[in-house]
C-alpha cells in the first residue's frame, strides 16, 4: 500500500518573519476544500487497484491468488480443505490453482493437486459431453443440486419441478459470467503438486471432478466431486468453501 504522504509539511513557515507582520492565511472554507481534494487525489493504492464489482475484466474476489477455505464432506467425514487461485481469465472461460486436502489418506496426510476449470459460458455449457466418465443424467442430478441453476432454467423458460422428459442441456446458456450472479464451473485436477508423476495414491483419486458453483455475492463455492459410477464409490461428496479474507495480495486484468 502506498504510503500516504503527510499533508502538513505543505504548509507555509514564517521562519524569519518580523514580529508583527500580518500574515493573511486562505480562508477556512478555502483551505478546508484544498484539504479535500489533496485526500481524494492521495488514495491509497490499495484502493485505486481493488477492481469495482461492475468492472468488465475483474470479479473483487475471485483473482490470482485469492484463497478459500473450507471442507468436503463425504457420507461420514469431513476434511480440511484449501484452494489457492493462481490464473484467471474469463474471456476464456477458464481459471486454474491448487486444491490442498488434508487428512484425507495415512501416506500423504496433506494432498495438494494442480486443477483446472472450465467457466460455463461461450466456450463451455452444462453438458459435460460424456467426458471424464460423466454422462447427460450424471450432469443433470448434479447441476440441479443447485438452487441457482434451478433458477436459470426458470428464467430460461422450463420449469426444473416438471415430471416431463429432462431439457436438453445444450439448450441453456450463461450469457455472460461476469454480470451474473454466480459462475458455473467444473473442476478437473490433473496432477500432484509437487510430483506429477504419482498417478495412484491408495485411499485416494483424482479421476473425478467438481461441479462448482461461485456465488459472487458472499464470496464462496459449493460442490460436487462425480468419480466414475461404481458400488463402492461414494457419489455424495461435497465441497464448500469461502474467500479467505487475508488472500487478496493483487489484481491482474487479461485483455
Amino acid at each position: 500500500m502506498a504510503k500516504k504522504r503527510d499533508i502538513d509539511k505543505y504548509q507555509p513557515t514564517f521562519d524569519g518573519l518580523k514580529a508583527g507582520l500580518v500574515v493573511k492565511l486562505p480562508s477556512p472554507e478555502i483551505h478546508e476544500v484544498q484539504r479535500k481534494q489533496i485526500d481524494e487525489l492521495l488514495k491509497s493504492a490499495d484502493e485505486i487497484l481493488t477492481p469495482p464489482v461492475s468492472s468488465p475484466f475483474h470479479l473483487p474476489y475471485l483473482a490470482n491468488g485469492s484463497c478459500f477455505v473450507g471442507k468436503q464432506s463425504s457420507s461420514n467425514q469431513k476434511y480440511d480443505v484449501k484452494v489457492e487461485i493462481k490464473s484467471v481469465d474469463l474471456s476464456q472461460d477458464f481459471l486454474c490453482g491448487y486444491l490442498t486436502i488434508d487428512g484425507l489418506t495415512e501416506m500423504y496426510p496433506t494432498l495438494t493437486t494442480f486443477f483446472e476449470a472450465q467457466v460455463i459460458g461461450s466456450r463451455y455449457n452444462f453438458s459435460t459431453r460424456g467426458k471424464w466418465r460423466s454422462s447427460y443424467n450424471v450432469d443433470y442430478s448434479h447441476w440441479m443440486r443447485f438452487p441457482a441453476f434451478k433458477d436459470l432454467l426458470r428464467d430460461q423458460g422450463w420449469d426444473p419441478d416438471s415430471e416431463g422428459e429432462p431439457p436438453d442441456l445444450d439448450k441453456f446458456t450463461v450469457s455472460s459470467p461476469l454480470k451474473a450472479p454466480g459462475l458455473f464451473m467444473r473442476w478437473k485436477e490433473l496432477f500432484l503438486i509437487p510430483d506429477h508423476t504419482v498417478e495412484k495414491i491408495e485411499g485416494a483419486s483424482y479421476e473425478g471432478f467438481y461441479y462448482m458453483y461461485y456465488n459472487k455475492a458472499d464470496r464462496s463455492f459449493d460442490g460436487y466431486y462425480f468419480h466414475r459410477e461404481e458400488p463402492n464409490t461414494d457419489q455424495n461428496q461435497r465441497i464448500q468453501l469461502v474467500f479467505q479474507e487475508d488472500s487478496r495480495r493483487g489484481y491482474y486484468a487479461y485483455r
